[in-house]
């Protein structure tokens, strides 16, 4: 399909215009697809429900997802405190890493609780479970931001880890 819409395979400046938007929309669903929880909001969009707004769970590098401020009011209800409590205590342990193996031991753990998030996601969506689907959404979005924050962590030279943005 991709090579077929290529912006190459169409240089006439009137087909042009049409293949590039076309060859992006294909390379935005193909990015859709790979990715859980790009997937998991496209699913809930399509039953009406939007979270992709929330920007504690933007997926990328955004704000911290430990940080009560970044919910939006009205969003609250969507992770429950004891959750909450978790992220920040993992996010603590982050900032509390002495060693680059602290940190990859982190990493190893944080997976494996993505790993579960996905799981449990693909559980709730087989299941038709769409509110089930858009509370693990969000979870699975603060876990990949963790994620995103231990893969900023690097070693210095004075022995601390410190974060690089």
């Amino acid at each position: 399909l991709q090579s077929l819409s290529h912006p190459d395979r169409h240089p006439s400046a009137a087909a042009k215009p049409r293949a590039e938007a076309t060859s992006a929309a294909i390379n935005s669903a193909y990015r859709t697809l790979l990715d859980p929880l790009l997937r998991a909001r496209y699913l809930l969009s399509l039953h009406g429900i939007d979270v992709s707004g929330d920007e504690s769970i933007s997926g990328g590098p955004g704000p911290d997802p430990s940080d009560l401020s970044n919910l939006k009011p009205g969003n609250e209800a969507q992770v429950d405190q004891e959750f909450l409590m978790e992220v920040m205590e993992v996010r603590e342990g982050i900032e509390e890493a002495g060693s680059r193996e602290e940190v990859e031991g982190l990493k190893v753990e944080n997976e494996l609780r993505i790993g579960k998030s996905e799981e449990a996601l693909g559980k709730k969506v087989g299941a038709a479970d769409w509110e089930g689907v858009r509370k693990e959404t969000v979870r699975l979005g603060y876990w990949i931001n963790v994620r995103t924050a231990l893969e900023g962590w690097e070693r210095v030279g004075d022995g601390r880890v410190s974060e690089h943005d």
